[in-house]
């Protein structure tokens, strides 16, 4: 309508525009006005069958399907949270891991060490018994016999002989 109005206010005007323009101006106006028709018209289709759409709809059919939405995403939730804690148990278990790998190392250490501590040796010399050595050392007999696996007293010069602690 304005269009229309523009152009017959411009079509009063004394100005030096040629009428041929203005009838390609109003044809633009036209397929425009056309356009923005058409375009209303198919807007207007669509709310109605949107609208239809919904007035079929069950209320409590819908009802339902929201309830049984909410409570898929509560169980989805669940989930995971369920997969989070089992992704943390499982860090955790790994940490448990590491760390038992490196108590074993320690302990392996220390079990080699006593080992060399414990395993001090002597070499006999000539008037050595097994008696001397164990006052000597500050073990007993027996204790000195059986870290050596010795079944008697027998021992000789050069022998090496584990003393223990």
């Amino acid at each position: 309508m304005k269009s229309a109005f523009l152009l017959i206010f411009l079509a009063g005007c004394t100005s030096q525009i040629p009428l041929a323009h203005y009838d390609s101006s109003l044809e633009a106006l036209k397929v425009e006005l056309a356009d923005a028709r058409r375009t209303q018209h198919a807007q207007e289709t669509e709310i109605e069958l949107l609208e239809e759409s919904v007035r079929r709809q069950d209320p409590a059919k819908l009802l339902r399907e929201l309830q049984a939405l909410h409570k898929r995403i509560g169980e989805l939730e669940k989930q995971q949270q369920q997969f989070a804690a089992k992704q943390e148990v499982k860090a955790l278990e790994e940490e448990i891991h590491n760390q038992i790998h490196a108590v074993k190392a320690a302990i392996a250490s220390v079990v080699e060490l006593a080992q060399e501590v414990s395993q001090r040796s002597v070499t006999v010399q000539a008037g050595d018994t097994l008696e001397k050595i164990a006052k000597r050392e500050g073990t007993t007999l027996s204790q000195l016999k059986k870290a050596n696996s010795l079944s008697s007293d027998r021992i000789y010069v050069g022998q090496k002989l584990n003393i223990p602690s």
